[in-house]
């Protein structure tokens, strides 16, 4: 039989992350089979976990082929995709986020609402809201996904390797005519384990993949003068930060000549009104009706 939900763990090097967060899971008061895949994308020496289905790269592949592997992996209704240094704040969560995505069926994500390790709210939330509601996007630390949503998507663009794949997925979803809810009342402690983490690295990353997400899924008239925006975005970032990022700047310029033949290849651009909801979406998110809705698909 499907179990209910598969929980989705992508790690590198974190054992001890990870074995923290599988016990979470299972102290989870849920009532439901929870399925496990740990995805190993190269650790050195290799997890070894009791009593999950553990999925190996040899060598690191990056978070978005690992999340991929996960996804063709996972047999539950739903795929609840966590960062391994993450852990559930209450017993309750996971059934009250099934519950939820159940009863709103339009809904192809449920996204969690992040604490720090010492409980308080982190800053970085899919939505400033304290209340359920519609945004364009969730944050791969903690979401419920609808695994029939993400099998009308091409999955995370593992051209991306890390950065900025969340918002990537969150186009696919909106285009499939899927929508994303932020649940604030469902927390997850996330201690944002350094090891691993290389923050110049990881800035430069996600406006690098911004840029290519849009080369694959903006409208042609918008991809120029959009693809430039966010690379002057990125230049005024970094000087906001304290010292322009010079480096950085040109290597994304010559890093985005190179990625246009794999665009061109791979385009599957949006209905620019449908970009236009998921651009309205990103600053003003909409409550969500108590009624339940059933999407088309189901």
């Amino acid at each position: 039989m499907m179990p209910a939900v598969t929980a989705l763990i992508p790690t590198r090097n974190r054992p001890d992350c990870v074995e923290r967060l599988v016990e979470s899971i299972r102290a989870q008061e849920f009532g439901e089979e929870i399925e496990i895949v740990v995805v190993d994308d190269g650790s050195v020496p290799p997890i070894q976990i009791d009593n999950v289905k553990l999925i190996r790269n040899e060598t690191g592949l990056g978070a978005c082929v690992a999340r991929n592997r996960g996804f063709a992996a996972a047999r539950g209704e739903f795929i609840l995709l966590l960062d391994d240094d993450t852990q559930f704040a209450e017993p309750t969560t996971l059934r009250r986020a099934v519950e939820l995505a159940r009863q709103h069926g339009d809904f192809g994500a449920v996204g969690f609402r992040q604490l720090m390790s010492n409980g308080v709210p982190h800053d970085c939330q899919p939505a400033p809201s304290e209340e359920n509601c519609e945004t364009a996007y969730f944050f791969g630390y903690g979401v419920l996904l609808r695994r029939a949503a993400i099998q009308q998507t091409k999955g995370f663009e593992e051209s991306f390797g890390y950065g900025y794949e969340e918002q990537d997925l969150c186009l696919q979803l909106h285009q499939a005519g899927w929508r994303v809810m932020y649940a604030p009342q469902l927390k997850l402690l996330h201690h944002n384990d350094p090891r691993g983490r290389n923050w110049t690295r990881i800035h430069r990353l996600i406006s690098r993949n911004a840029i290519r997400s849009i080369l694959l899924r903006f409208p042609i008239l918008l991809v120029v003068p959009c693809a430039v925006l966010k690379w002057l975005s990125f230049f005024v970032e970094s000087r906001r930060r304290g010292k322009v990022d010079w480096s950085g700047s040109f290597q994304m310029l010559f890093d985005t000549l190179k990625f246009v033949p794999y665009a061109l290849r791979n385009r599957c651009p949006m209905p620019a009104r449908t970009l236009a909801r998921y651009s309205r979406l990103k600053s003003s998110p909409l409550p969500i009706p108590a009624y339940p809705v059933a999407h088309p698909a189901c």
